[in-house]
């Protein structure tokens, strides 16, 4: 079997979910070949000491397949009914999600460093036994500003970190940093202003009555629009998202924030050594509040001074 740019139908499908289980793939299961799963498979293949070509041959999806064995086996030792074919479809993903639900995990279907930990621990996982795993700490949240930070809460942040690589110190200083301003240190979880400025904007997807208010900005990074709320509810398949902002408010404040830094390249603005000034301009369209975001990145700075790895 050979799959590449181009390539379409069911096993496209596989490909894209194992490689979202897998924490390569974060873009829509649609069937299609894309340039952004070529990427994800060239990403793939790297980590295995593959020829990274972007190329599926039967090299790469055998060992992705067996990838996705362990992890099914991994499952089914928990309890959870599936069948170890290596096969990644819908109902392994689900599986993964339900999983993580029950296990005070982010549902986002990824198996990431702590869903594989609490998959391989001898007894059932609970927020609190990841601690040793964890990016960033209760603690070192509550030095920035943040009060009363729950479990779920900092559960929530560190999958997101994980999810969208967000583990390098500046990647790390300007997505917590931007966050503490934009949700004044999580008080707000959604945008204050009722939303209807956004009612009839069909660049933001808003095509039906009451888009406006329904889809407004959501999450410590505000994801605003219906567009934007359709592609988090792909990427995270839970269609209970396009209920709207309460609903992402409540359950994603800090996966959403992830989501749309990632989709937005922030990682590579990051990378490049940018200022907190260019920063910003890239997360609000202008300077609103600089000095703000300043203040807190430089809190940033002190609290993660030490090697997060």
């Amino acid at each position: 079997m050979l799959l590449e740019k181009g390539s379409t139908g069911s096993y496209v499908t596989y490909l894209q979910y194992a490689l979202k289980i897998k924490c390569y793939y974060f873009d829509i299961v649609n069937e299609e070949f894309s340039t952004t799963t070529y990427n994800a498979v060239i990403k793939y293949q790297n980590s295995k000491g593959l020829t990274a070509n972007g190329v599926v041959d039967d090299t790469t999806w055998t060992i992705l397949k067996t990838d996705i064995q362990l992890i099914q086996q991994q499952l089914n030792s928990k309890g959870y009914v599936l069948t170890v074919d290596g096969i990644a479809g819908i109902n392994t993903y689900n599986t993964v999600v339900k999983f993580q639900r029950e296990n005070g995990l982010a549902p986002d279907g990824m198996v990431g460093s702590s869903t594989l930990a609490a998959l391989v621990s001898q007894t059932p996982s609970t927020p609190s036994s990841s601690t040793s795993e964890k990016i960033v700490s209760i603690n070192q949240l509550n030095d920035v500003g943040w009060k009363n930070v729950s479990i779920n809460q900092i559960n929530e942040l560190n999958s997101c970190l994980k999810t969208f690589a967000i583990i390098t110190f500046p990647r790390l200083r300007h997505f917590i940093s931007q966050c503490s301003y934009e949700s004044e240190c999580g008080f707000y979880t959604k945008e204050v202003d009722p939303g209807y400025k956004y009612e009839g904007r069909e660049d933001l997807g808003n095509i039906y009555p009451g888009d406006g208010p329904k889809f407004k900005g959501a999450g410590y990074i505000q994801i605003t629009g219906r567009s934007n709320y359709q592609s988090f509810s792909n990427y995270m398949r839970d269609k209970n998202i396009m209920d709207g902002v309460s609903y992402v408010a409540a359950n994603y404040p800090w996966m959403s924030a992830g989501f749309w830094w990632y989709t937005n390249n922030m990682n590579s603005l990051c990378d490049s050594r940018s200022s907190v000034e260019t920063i910003t301009r890239a997360v609000n369209g202008g300077l609103n509040g600089l000095s703000g975001r300043q203040k807190y990145y430089d809190i940033c700075l002190r609290v993660f001074r030490s090697d997060i790895y």
